[in-house]
């Protein structure tokens, strides 16, 4: 982990499986769409975890920003998330998504939400909100959450 935050101009990634990960630039950490539960879904009998977590939440170094891409259950957990309550990380996500984090606990003036084409800045890192192009076929994934979100 000395090595991943070292000072380096060179942007450092540690990956924790499907769509978690963590990145070092220049003194700040990133940390990507944060599952560390065991299912990625509504119910506990769907979406197991497919393998062990390399390191928990409580291993991490601090983290300075949660970058959240969208709010499907493989990319926004609840539990990871409200494992920041008490912390002072940022969270920057997609219009929309803030309020997930709201009701999970998260301080509103922690979050900042972008629609699409929009950029943020912070820490001299420039987030910005692009669309990914989405073909619909039968059985694609929906955009909404379900049950309890």
């Amino acid at each position: 982990m000395q090595a991943f935050l070292s000072a380096s101009n060179n942007a450092r990634v540690i990956w924790f499986g499907y769509s978690t990960f963590l990145l070092s630039f220049n003194g700040t950490t990133v940390l990507v769409d944060p599952v560390f539960s065991t299912v990625a879904a509504p119910v506990s009998f769907m979406v197991n975890r497919f393998q062990l977590l390399v390191l928990s939440l409580q291993k991490l170094p601090p983290v300075d920003i949660v970058l959240i891409s969208h709010d499907h259950y493989d990319h926004l957990d609840r539990e990871s998330v409200q494992y920041f309550v008490d912390e002072s990380t940022e969270f920057v996500t997609p219009l929309g998504v803030g309020a997930h984090l709201i009701r999970w606990g998260i301080d509103a003036e922690r979050i900042t939400e972008r629609d699409w084409w929009q950029s943020y800045t912070t820490k001299g890192i420039q987030f910005a909100a692009a669309p990914a192009r989405m073909i619909l076929l039968p059985g694609s994934r929906f955009t909404q959450r379900r049950v309890s979100n």
